[in-house]
């Protein structure tokens, strides 16, 4: 096997081939493997949880505490828009839900999710979030 290293001095156009057998990336300007980054990607949020909605509640309780920059939420499939104030313009962006933090009954501070409205019986919820400790 040669150890050679060619240097380019054009774009590489593939044809609709693939590369194969690339080594684990080690410079971040080497290139991943799908593999690698199957592994990877799976670590963007620590947590997934799942609520139904009741045609009345308007509040879920995450088991843990997250902030508006490290949550996503789903109603029914589809993408939810957090409130917040713009930093820039002080101005308020209406979405479709808060976070607020929250102690439980265990004395634990998590977050709870409050929707403006509440979600439809038997629609699936889907919170995918990262811990943040405050």
């Amino acid at each position: 096997m040669s150890t050679t290293k060619t240097t380019m001095i054009r774009p590489l156009d593939m044809s609709g081939f693939r590369v194969m057998n690339a080594g684990a990336p080690v410079a971040s300007t080497d290139t991943a493997t799908k593999g690698y980054v199957d592994q990877k990607s799976g670590s963007v949020f620590s947590y997934g949880q799942k609520f139904v909605g009741d045609g009345t509640t308007t509040e879920f309780e995450l088991a843990y505490r997250t902030d508006d920059f490290h949550i996503f939420v789903f109603v029914g499939g589809i993408f939810q828009h957090i409130s917040f104030i713009d930093e820039k313009t002080g101005e308020s962006v209406i979405g479709n839900f808060q976070l607020f933090p929250n102690v439980n009954g265990e004395g634990k501070t998590v977050s709870t999710i409050q929707f403006s409205e509440p979600i439809p019986n038997g629609t699936n919820v889907v919170v995918m979030y990262t811990e943040v400790v405050a």
